[in-house]
């Protein structure tokens, strides 16, 4: 950058040739004139670029458990949930073959210094779908309000959409919630978190399914072994935060057990 003390022509704004002029704290600059960016829209960049707008959609389909858990983390940082959803799961995400891949056990949807709670497998009541899992109230920090409110939240791949459970109380020991009929035999995957009367969260868990649990019958597929899921995942399913059946409701899916692969 070069300062212009009234030369031939004085200051100037704008660019002329390669130099662009400008007024900077009332005083006249010139600057190298930015030149074109190149954008050859190669089979690479457009691979990164759906990958990034599959980040974004999922984003958006966690997105009211993603307030509940990082509201109070991005309110003195000038972003939304979604984005912060997106920035602090960036070990979760991968590219394969130009789609995005996401190991489910390492996303995040909740984050803060609240007290979390100890998660035991998942199970499921009867054959109504309910979910149940227990948990220890306070399994590693020495105080913590019984008052804390425990969510479950469950989001299946196939259908693109999720379910967040009614609070419950940390003293209370057990949180539940009823997965959608429309998840039968798809993939679920579940996540725990707890918000105190501020609203900040604490950090989120990921909950395995208990192995000798088959499902409500044999209408519940199985859970992805922690490997990196396709994209798939995100794409399939255009449902956006569904109302209904439990007090809150969003991109989720259908209790899985076990090992396996798939969606």
């Amino acid at each position: 950058m070069a300062r212009q003390e009234n030369g031939i022509n004085g200051g100037y704004r704008g660019s002329v040739g390669t130099v662009t002029g400008y007024q900077w704290r009332g005083i006249w600059c010139l600057r190298a004139r930015q030149q074109r960016i190149s954008n050859p829209q190669t089979a690479l960049q457009q691979g990164h670029r759906a990958a990034f707008r599959e980040r974004v959609q999922l984003a958006s389909r966690f997105g009211r458990v993603a307030y509940k858990g990082f509201h109070k983390v991005v309110e003195q940082r000038g972003m939304t949930e979604q984005n912060y959803f997106i920035k602090c799961n960036r070990a979760a995400f991968s590219e394969v073959e130009g789609s995005l891949a996401v190991d489910w056990r390492q996303l995040k949807v909740g984050e803060g210094p609240v007290a979390p709670v100890g998660f035991a497998a998942a199970q499921t009541e009867g054959t109504e779908g309910v979910v149940s899992v227990g948990f220890e109230k306070n399994p590693t920090h020495g105080r913590a309000s019984g008052d804390d409110d425990v969510y479950l939240y469950a989001y299946c791949p196939g259908a693109g959409w999720g379910v967040l459970s009614q609070p419950v109380q940390r003293r209370s020991g057990r949180v539940s919630l009823t997965l959608p009929d429309e998840w039968s035999g798809q993939s679920v995957h579940l996540y725990g978190l707890v918000c105190d009367y501020a609203g900040r969260s604490s950090e989120s868990a990921y909950i395995e399914w208990n192995e000798a649990d088959s499902g409500p019958e044999a209408e519940i597929a199985e859970v992805a072994e922690g490997g990196l899921l396709g994209a798939s995942a995100v794409g399939s399913g255009v449902a956006d935060e569904a109302e209904g059946i439990n007090a809150q409701v969003e991109p989720t899916a259908r209790p899985p057990i076990g090992g396996g692969g798939g969606l």
